[in-house]
């Protein structure tokens, strides 16, 4: 649902995992999902997102480390648990 209401993506997902975070205040269940664009997409600004940057996994794991206060306590939630079952 995300990646179409903020990226404008819509395409076939794969469950990667559903888990609580450790520091939820909510008690929510979170669920991770994988997608691959195609090819040719092109990104188009949307009201929540104005630009994005592509970046390898590794890319982002060492930005995650190196300046964890660019992104939100929800993203980090999430790579952990993404690099935690996909080990």
């Amino acid at each position: 649902r995300e990646m179409q209401e903020e990226l404008g993506v819509n395409v076939p997902l794969v469950h990667i995992s559903t888990f609580i975070p450790s520091n939820t205040k909510l008690g929510h269940f979170w669920a991770i999902y994988q997608g691959k664009l195609p090819p040719d997409w092109n990104f188009s600004p949307t009201e929540e997102v104005a630009s994005v940057i592509r970046m390898s996994m590794k890319e982002v794991y060492e930005k995650l480390k190196s300046v964890p206060e660019l992104v939100t306590h929800g993203c980090i939630n999430v790579f952990t648990e993404f690099n935690r079952v996909t080990k």
